[in-house]
């Protein structure tokens, strides 16, 4: 027999080359669903869809460590679409191809998901975003958090393509000002850059990065290291200390979404803000159309 635990480290193993974050992703949700099969006594060989959908069960019964919440469907279907991919592996590898039954993983089903609507910042959010900004206690402070919501609410950038951004990806020319980002599957992109934004962007450089390098980063930690994501939702987390808003998720995120909804209104192309926003499908673009009322739509008409 063949232990689960076994197959997902030669898995893991060919899929070093993935990014850092897909791999700890893949990681984590097999390292869970491994314990699972160890504890019930699951070995390779009996994987099918039944025992995938024990697991699934398991899942929705447990809750998560980080909030004392259920799991969310989106992330229930996220452990299934990794272990349907693990497992599709199985049936490809010399050595496990004869263990895991492929028609049996062909009828494991990723569950649906509850349809959930990610509310984008109003203008008074977005004001009062900016007024907690100028409560930083720094100067230094308060011109970088103002440059990260400036940035993210002016082109859409994920969360990691903002730490890791670095100056010589800033092009300021009045001709073409746009920004060059490292999104996910390993692609580059460039978004342009509003003439406000561009302005704000080059004062910022001026005045606090003047002697970085091409290479160094834009936007850094409060002692010139390199910022994290986590970093970055530090930095949200102390804006809504001060900010207090209760309707709508303070975070990197919303900026994100908030960016896609003022586009979508304003230019009603939904296959142009899918490029801007680096999607492989205007299928997840449509996740942001949501968020958008009726009224919203007659008053943009």
């Amino acid at each position: 027999m063949t232990s689960v635990k076994s197959g997902i480290e030669d898995f893991l193993a060919e899929k070093d080359t993935l990014e850092t974050k897909t791999l700890n992703w893949y990681t984590q949700k097999l390292a869970v669903f491994s314990a699972w099969c160890e504890n019930e006594s699951i070995e390779l060989e009996d994987i099918n869809k039944r025992t995938v959908v024990a697991f699934q069960n398991h899942l929705k019964a447990s809750r998560s460590p980080r909030k004392d919440t259920n799991l969310s469907s989106y992330t229930i279907a996220g452990y299934i679409q990794v272990i349907k991919t693990f497992l599709t592996w199985c049936t490809g590898d010399d050595e496990y191809e004869d263990i895991v039954n492929e028609r049996a993983i062909r009828n494991v089903k990723k569950p649906k998901v509850d349809i959930t609507i990610i509310e984008a910042y109003t203008d008074e959010h977005i004001k009062l975003l900016r007024q907690a900004a100028s409560k930083e206690y720094s100067q230094s402070l308060r011109d970088r958090t103002t440059m990260i919501l400036n940035l993210l609410l002016g082109t859409g950038i994920r969360a990691h393509e903002l730490v890791t951004l670095t100056i010589g990806n800033v092009f300021t020319n009045t001709n073409d000002p746009h920004i060059k980002v490292y999104g996910k599957g390993r692609k580059w992109r460039e978004v342009p850059l509003h003439n406000d934004l561009r302005r704000q962007i080059k004062q910022f450089i001026n005045t606090h990065r003047k002697d970085a390098g091409r290479d160094d980063l834009l936007i850094v930690g409060r002692y010139g290291e390199p910022m994290t994501t986590s970093g970055l939702d530090r930095v949200f987390k102390r804006l809504n200390e001060h900010a207090q808003i209760k309707d709508v998720r303070v975070s990197a995120h919303t900026c994100r979404h908030t960016f896609a909804k003022r586009f979508l209104l304003r230019n009603n192309n939904i296959y142009a803000l899918s490029v801007l926003l680096g999607h492989s499908s205007v299928k997840v673009t449509e996740i942001y159309l949501r968020s958008i009322t009726a009224n919203e739509v007659r008053k943009n008409l």
